[in-house]
């Protein structure tokens, strides 16, 4: 009699535990805690972490295989093999090995989820990430000021929260806040509680003092109405990308002719802090590696390495490009930039066909991340990046499995593959 009971509670432990790890990852992943974590803590962590995935895939090898096989994009593992083949003309092998180490190893992370959850499940572990960043950046800003706000004085006080710098925080609450207006408009948790995280998110960018911040939750905030009214099937795709045209017309138009009061609001010069005459040396030097360029993660090595060009000619000393697009073409070249792209193509291709075929709010949030995937890597590196959420996310979408067909009355959760058998849905923790 209670023989059931006991396995139904220990699988329902099991699954919360899953989930558990999971959040934890993602939050990690965001670069949280560098100030606290030792370098040596935070590889034995990862490693861990790695090794938790494997060992969850190995245990589930032919639905982790079935979910690649239905997989919409896999070019996110051809980059990382030509990331792998870099180790052969890398500036650095040993810098290489390192840095392909973790990448594998979230790429292993990222497969274990995307094969496991469903889109839905997904989102809510976003969410439930998001919003643990939130809360224990506004802590660490109100309670632990010395780790949670600048010290230098060229910040004037900007907050930092949980992460190393200001721009970490500001960038990645500009999602959490456009995530959080999504999660109120559909029905996965109470509307108010996700507007409030949306507001303390808002709350965070403007303590961060974070024009990147500002701009991508304007922008986020923007595309959601306009990405949702896709759901209504495929002709309103011709008036959304009128709609489009017509607004960024109007907004290059209004950029240009103001262009100086826009970067005085942000509290940027017209040469975005400096970045554009590093962007104009790195492309010089990508001419002598145009192909496959200089090796991952082995352009940035300071006078030993392609970065003293760089270094000799510009007036800072910049550690990586400020753009993930100029550093994926200096390290990769434009064999693994072209890889990149298509991808990318892909992936937004695929989440377009996932919000005309459905009709719920959670199935935005492919294309709103990858919506802000390209803003964060305009003036930061966040594209090709070991122990990244974001690239973690990229993988994670591109295994997302075809969505039901236009004449298709099924839900969209109905067509995914069964990332968990009848009998753990049954037991499956909500968040109602």
């Amino acid at each position: 009699m209670y023989v059931p009971q006991l396995i139904r509670s220990l699988l329902r432990l099991g699954l919360y535990s899953e989930k558990a790890f999971v959040v934890v990852t993602f939050l990690l992943s965001t670069d949280a805690f560098r100030l606290s974590l030792s370098p040596n803590k935070t590889r034995l962590i990862f490693l861990l972490i790695y090794t938790i995935s494997l060992s969850l895939i190995v245990l589930r090898w032919k639905r982790c295989l079935l979910g690649i096989m239905r997989a919409g994009n896999l070019f996110p593992y051809i980059l990382v093999g030509i990331a792998f083949l870099s180790l052969q003309w890398s500036q650095d092998p040993l810098v290489t090995r390192g840095h392909l180490r973790d990448f594998i190893g979230i790429t292993i992370f990222a497969t274990y989820v995307g094969t496991r959850y469903t889109l839905k499940e997904q989102f809510e572990m976003l969410c439930l990430t998001l919003g643990l960043a939130t809360f224990l950046s506004m802590v660490y800003g109100f309670a632990k000021p010395a780790d949670g706000v600048h010290p230098e004085p060229i910040f004037d006080g900007a907050w930092r929260g949980i992460y190393n710098h200001k721009n970490g925080l500001g960038s990645l609450m500009g999602l959490s806040a456009g995530f959080f207006v999504l999660l109120a408009r559909s029905r996965l948790c109470p509307s108010w509680l996700a507007w409030v995280g949306s507001i303390v998110s808002i709350f965070l960018i403007l303590k961060a003092k974070s024009g990147g911040g500002r701009v991508t939750f304007l922008v986020l905030s923007v595309l959601i109405p306009l990405y949702g009214g896709l759901r209504f099937r495929s002709k309103l795709i011709v008036y959304f990308a009128i709609l489009v045209v017509l607004i960024g017309g109007v907004m290059g138009v209004w950029f240009g002719d103001n262009s100086g009061l826009i970067f005085e609001s942000l509290e940027k010069d017209d040469t975005l802090s400096g970045r554009t005459p590093v962007w104009e040396l790195m492309l010089e030097t990508s001419r002598e590696h145009r192909w496959l360029g200089f090796g991952f993660k082995t352009y940035w090595l300071g006078f030993r390495g392609p970065s003293a060009y760089v270094w000799l000619n510009s007036t800072w000393r910049p550690n990586y490009g400020h753009n993930g697009f100029m550093d994926l073409l200096v390290e990769l070249g434009v064999v693994g930039l072209s890889v990149f792209l298509l991808a990318f193509t892909l992936n937004l291709l695929h989440s377009l066909r996932w919000i005309v075929n459905t009709k719920t709010m959670e199935t935005l949030w492919p294309l709103l991340f990858l919506t802000y995937l390209v803003f964060a890597n305009i003036t930061e590196t966040r594209l090709v990046e070991p122990k990244s959420i974001y690239w973690s996310l990229f993988v994670i979408i591109g295994l997302l499995p075809m969505p039901p067909s236009l004449d298709s009355a099924r839900e969209p959760e109905d067509t995914l593959p069964n990332s968990i058998s009848e009998q753990e849905r049954s037991v499956q923790p909500t968040w109602k």
